[in-house]
């Protein structure tokens, strides 16, 4: 990524963090009002970047064969940025609040809320699987991509099951 819209990105984010905590503080919204507000924001400038990315590549690959993408390598990012919201454990897992949850040695990443992180950076949820399939990280249960995750009294969630040797 382009210096220069690196430095936006990380500024935007930090005011706009900073602007969160201080309404925080003074009572005007809740800590989880301001994690939702900055999960938003922070998904609006990431596609805002991304496509000025694209743009500025534009000229650069019209004559270069297109490079495969490795998701892998966004996801294992993402997730040692602490990026992914991980409950504390799976029966207290709530799929407005968290992304996921480590269990058992893996990481459980909620299927609606990981479309959601694939799809806001435009990329397409059967490829970033197959990518991660492929390099072994994703594990598949009696030949399902996603697996159940008992979360409490018979409740259950679909989720993508990550090995945590893949993406430390």
């Amino acid at each position: 990524m382009h210096n220069r819209l690196r430095e936006t990105h990380y500024y935007l984010n930090t005011s706009y963090v900073m602007l969160l905590q201080y309404c925080s503080e003074i009572g005007c919204i809740s800590e989880y009002e301001a994690e939702a507000l900055h999960q938003s924001f922070l998904e609006l400038i990431s596609d805002l970047v991304l496509e000025q990315q694209t743009r500025v590549e534009q000229g650069k690959l019209i004559n270069q064969p297109t490079q495969k993408v490795d998701y892998l390598s966004y996801i294992r990012k993402l997730y040692r940025e602490g990026r992914f919201r991980l409950a504390p454990s799976a029966k207290k897992f709530d799929e407005m609040r968290h992304d996921g949850v480590i269990h058992r040695g893996y990481l459980y990443l909620y299927g609606d809320n990981f479309r959601n992180i694939i799809t806001a950076v435009n990329a397409n949820i059967d490829e970033v699987l197959d990518d991660i399939e492929s390099q072994g990280a994703l594990l598949r249960v009696n030949g399902k991509r996603n697996v159940q995750l008992f979360i409490s009294k018979g409740k259950t969630r679909r989720c993508y099951v990550f090995q945590l040797t893949h993406l430390n």
